[in-house]
């Protein structure tokens, strides 16, 4: 029976749909045309975060109709699974990210991998955060893809009992013949055409109905060519009445209307629970929900809704969307607004294009280009602003700024991330990174970079940066760079691969590979290479010295060398051809730990890393480098060999690693000889723990409650507490949610929640509001919560009480 109740279409299309539901993403249409040059690095990630999630989805149906996972990548696009183009960038038969980066794929146990490396490790972690299953380790994104659940290999089978998430399980696609059989207990029946010669019916639900009339007890409805008639005493609209004509009251009055919907309206007072309105003004203006082209007044109550443009001296709106907003006075909580002007607004939080205005107060700042005089918020600074375009600020304060492109005059940032920033002043107290910095004056506790040019630079801590343009450069602590061009530097300690001085450098120490210098004054210099014209010293020690003059001491050994040179050559004889001590030998090295890759639903792990050195013939000295998020080394201690002889060194590394979480890093031996420096040999070992331990959806949801006062109210957890007169009504709301807003707990995506109150409040949604009338006495009422995480179909129950108590 089964197996004829199978869907004809194929089990291939719907069962697709379970895999992607089980990995955590929608059915997308790959995108076959790309942009050869894109607009921004946004929508470059982004499409190799969406060519990820097509292979991903091809890789689980591939797995599902062959039981096994591919040879190779480009079996799914030879099969048919995926219709990407695996040329593209040049790649020929390899798949290409949008970066041009080939994409790998790997069985790992019983699950897939997938890895790119995206050359930039911002990047690399934007487009892990967008995949499911995805990790970055630097610039390498992998995403996981689990093997199929079998459960989810019956998808196209009918069943007996309901499934919510998969209806179309007890839905049928051919028609079913019952042979002169009954149906019977039928709760409901939905067709789109039935014949019946003989029907009775205790409930009838018809969506059309031909008829010639209709009667309703003593009332009916007829018709007449085109007019209809209603013949009754009254005749009332209890929802939203539309009409395409005009309405003729014939002097007779219109009540009792909850929703409004025209094209024009002028009112002196508008009191509405819901409308529709493209053109409204007035001088008060109370309005709950609607869409709005255009308002005027001097006060507007808002609660939800759409408006066009808005003009007024007080508004007090919820949430909706605006697209041209101006006033005196501006209350918003949240929404969408295109354009926006005002003396004063404050703004929980939403998207602006542009805005501008004399005081800003704004929580969150998110949008695609903005131009700002002033911006301020939260005492003045901003919480954390995001721009995915130009912003272009006179002077920015920001506790937390995450920007693409900055352009300020003067900015104060206590920590930050740019790529990309300009200005004639910025100040970091706290730690900040960029790209590209161009300013007149940086002063920082804290720096990282790639390239900086500025005037005058000071920072009194670290400074990290790739490359430093600077006609003053000032660091107190110590400055890491690859290239430093300066014309004045004072540092403590600096360490570089290439340091050039125009004029004067004063140095404690320095530790350079090639050192150019017009006047230097140093305590200390050690480096592999030295290049002068005259050097008088009263001692010279080194391997290897090179002069282009004469080079002076004060004592003369020159009487001594032939006797030396003698002694020396029986010496270097015996050392090349009986003990070879002195042929230079590269030491061998090689590092395993077997356990170092490792997965499971456990957060706790562990592993030894084992080193093997030989070939010390002058000795050896060794030392571990590590790396890694997460990651716990311990026991990675430098040490010697002597010569000859050889050494095991070890290095614990462990984790506690978060369910869904994944730890990595690495672990480097280096090994040199003692004697000659330049003989070095290294080996690694990639680290990788994943904890595969289910999140638990519930760990943020809290229930709570509050009774409504004239004063601003928020939800407490569990309980709330109130105060009041007997026979008075009050107003409870309670709530469900994983975060407090404004008011009331709320979920991130309510999409993935069923919800239920029972008790003394009822309803479907996050919130539930009711009224009572307490008597004489102390009383309690309560309400239970049921939440239904729908992705993994876990219910929680949660307890809600209000004690009041009443005054005498």
């Amino acid at each position: 029976m089964m197996k004829g109740l199978q869907k004809q279409k194929g089990y291939g299309a719907l069962l697709m749909i379970a895999l992607v539901g089980v990995l955590a993403l929608g059915s997308t249409v790959y995108y076959k045309t790309r942009m050869s040059q894109p607009e921004s690095v946004r929508e470059t990630y982004e499409s190799s975060a969406e060519e990820l999630r097509q292979i991903a989805s091809a890789l689980t149906k591939y797995y599902r109709e062959n039981m096994s996972w591919p040879s190779s990548l480009n079996d799914l696009a030879l099969a048919g699974y995926f219709n990407g183009d695996a040329a593209r960038c040049g790649g020929g038969s390899v798949f290409q990210s949008s970066f041009c980066t080939a994409i790998f794929g790997t069985q790992v146990g019983d699950d897939y991998t997938l890895t790119v490396n995206l050359l930039k490790e911002g990047i690399a972690q934007a487009v892990a955060n967008q995949i499911p299953g995805g990790s970055s380790a630097g610039t390498t994104v992998t995403a996981t893809i689990n093997r199929p659940f079998q459960s989810a290999l019956y998808d196209d089978y009918l069943q007996r009992v309901e499934d919510p998430d998969n209806p179309q399980r007890t839905q049928l696609e051919v028609d079913l013949d019952i042979n002169n059989n009954d149906l019977v207990n039928i709760g409901s029946l939905n067709v789109q055409r039935a014949t019946f010669d003989d029907a009775d019916f205790t409930n009838a639900d018809i969506e059309r109905m031909n008829t010639e009339g209709v009667l309703l007890g003593n009332n009916s409805i007829t018709y007449a060519g085109n007019q209809l008639n209603v013949n009754a005493g009254a005749v009332r609209a209890n929802g939203t009445l539309s009409m395409n004509g005009d309405i003729v009251g014939n002097g007779n009055d219109i009540t009792g209307i909850d929703s409004v919907s025209a094209n024009s309206g002028q009112f002196d007072s508008i009191s509405a629970g819901s409308a529709a309105i493209n053109s409204l003004s007035g001088n008060s203006l109370d309005y709950n929900s609607g869409s709005i082209d255009s308002v005027s007044g001097n006060r507007l109550t808002f609660g939800n809704g759409s408006i066009t443009s808005l003009d007024g001296n007080t508004f007090t709106y919820n949430s909706g969307t605006i697209s041209s907003v101006s006033g005196n006075t501006l209350d918003f909580n949240s929404g969408n607004i295109g354009s926006l002007s005002g003396n004063s607004l404050s703004y929980g939080s939403g998207t602006v294009n542009t805005l501008s205005g004399t005081t800003l107060t704004y929580g969150t700042v998110n949008g695609t280009n903005g131009n700002f005089d002033s911006v301020s918020a939260n005492s003045g600074s901003i919480g954390n602003m995001s721009v995915t375009g130009t912003a272009g600020l006179n002077r920015l304060s920001s506790s937390n700024g995450n920007v693409t492109n900055l352009d300020v005059t003067t900015g104060n940032i206590n920590s930050g991330e740019a790529n990309s920033a300009s200005g004639t002043s910025v100040s970091s107290s706290g730690t900040s990174t960029f790209s590209e910095l161009n300013s007149n004056r940086i002063d920082t506790n804290s720096f990282k970079g790639q390239t900086v040019q500025a005037s005058s630079g000071s920072t009194s801590g670290n400074a990290s940066a790739g490359s430093v343009s600077a006609s003053n450069l000032t660091v107190n602590n110590r400055l890491q760079t690859n290239v430093i061009e300066s014309n004045s530097s004072s540092v403590g300690n600096a360490s570089a691969s290439r340091l050039v001085i125009q004029e004067t450098l004063n140095a404690s120490g320095i530790n350079v590979t090639l050192a150019s210098f017009n006047n230097a004054n140093i305590g200390s210099v050690s480096g592999s290479n030295l290049s002068v014209d005259t050097v008088s010293a009263n001692q010279f020690s080194g391997g290897s010295y090179t002069s282009n003059d004469d080079f002076y001491t004060p004592q003369s050994s020159v009487n001594n060398n032939h006797l030396l040179i003698t002694e020396q050559r029986n010496k270097l004889d015996h050392c090349m051809d009986v003990t070879e001590y002195c042929l230079p030998q590269t030491p061998s090295v090689d590092v395993s730990c077997p356990s170092c890759t490792a997965f499971g639903n456990r957060s706790s792990f562990s592993s030894t890393i084992t080193g093997t050195i030989s070939d010390c013939r002058q000795g050896c000295s060794y030392r571990w480098t590590t790396s890694g998020s997460n990651l716990n080394f311990t026991g990675c201690t430098s040490g010697t060999v002597s010569k000859g002889s050889t050494a095991s060194p070890s290095c614990n590394v462990s984790a506690s690693v978060a369910p869904q979480a994944s730890a990595t890093g690495t672990a480097t031996l280096i090994v040199t000889n003692s004697h000659y420096s330049d003989r070095v040999a290294s080996d690694s070992v990639n680290i990788r723990y994943d904890n595969r331990t289910p999140i638990d959806p519930f760990k943020e949801v809290t229930a709570g409650c509050f009774v409504d006062t004239t004063a601003f109210d928020t939800a407490r957890p569990n309980s709330c507490m109130a105060n009041g007169w007997p026979n008075n009504t009050y107003t409870a709301l309670l709530s469900v949610g994983e975060y407090l807003g404004r008011e009331h707990f709320q979920f991130n995506i309510l999409s993935d929640w069923d919800i239920a109150w029972t008790g003394d409040c009822t309803g479907n949604s996050y919130s539930c509001k009711f009224d009572f009338t307490p008597g004489t006495g102390d009383q309690n009422y309560s309400s239970t919560v049921s939440v239904r995480h729908k992705p993994s179909g876990e219910t929680r129950t949660f307890n809600v009480t209000i004690r009041f108590h009443t005054l005498e």
